[in-house]
């Protein structure tokens, strides 16, 4: 791995390319690509379930309430989580404090990328279906 030192732009690397893309399927304001990008690195965000690339490209409006169906009901259910760690954290003794809050933080990341995702199927439901 080359270290490049900050400000300096690193001559290996490529952005992915994007023509290939239409740009409802683009991160807005990145040019990247969104639900489709085979390439996601660890803090994209924006990481895609298994089957769910094949379906960004189906353009079938079955496909995409599948999809919001799905994120809708994994956002119910870190809600959940969400809601039973803010009730039961109080029972942890002090020194559990950095290891509770830690696992919130994951939580509401995960929570809220989950929320990205059902929005994106949300557009993708109204879009497909005008067509």
């Amino acid at each position: 791995m080359v270290t490049v030192p900050q400000g300096i732009q690193n001559p290996a690397y490529s952005p992915p390319s994007t023509h290939l893309f239409p740009p409802h399927l683009l991160c807005p304001g990145t040019g990247r690509p969104s639900a489709v990008s085979p390439h996601m690195g660890e803090d994209d965000g924006d990481k895609l379930l298994p089957g769910e690339a094949s379906s960004a490209h189906s353009g079938g409006v079955d496909d995409a309430r599948r999809w919001l169906e799905t994120y809708d009901e994994l956002c119910r259910l870190k809600q959940t989580i969400l809601t039973d760690l803010e009730l039961q954290k109080v029972r942890v003794p002090p020194e559990g404090d950095a290891e509770v809050k830690d696992d919130e933080a994951m939580l509401r990341a995960e929570y809220e990328r989950l929320l990205g995702r059902r929005e994106f199927w949300h557009a993708e439901v109204e879009a497909r279906q005008d067509r």
